[in-house]
């Protein structure tokens, strides 16, 4: 098992689809590099921020992107629906 994949943590739900995770700021370095990891081991990727990402290919680091403004709380609500318990990851600045 991968260092990075939390037991707790796994990467199917029950039904075997995959879980769906958020990384907020995916349009930058550090939250596309993330989202990139986690969809290599297996999760649903929603990424999101204001700005496309510069670094890759959406396809590359992400299952969706969401182009959304999350200083409004619309958005963010948006953004997490379907994301496992709520986790998900702020990367941005």
């Amino acid at each position: 098992m991968s260092q990075w994949v939390n037991p707790e943590f796994p990467v199917t739900a029950e039904g075997g689809e995959k879980v769906r995770v958020l990384v907020t700021g995916a349009g930058g370095f550090i939250g596309s590099h993330l989202a990139k990891k986690l969809k290599s081991l297996g999760y649903h990727v929603v990424a999101a921020d204001w700005k496309e990402n510069e670094y890759m290919k959406q396809e590359d680091f992400c299952d969706e992107f969401m182009l959304v403004d999350l200083r409004k709380m619309e958005n963010c609500v948006k953004s997490v629906e379907g994301c496992r318990d709520g986790k998900w990851n702020h990367s941005s600045s």
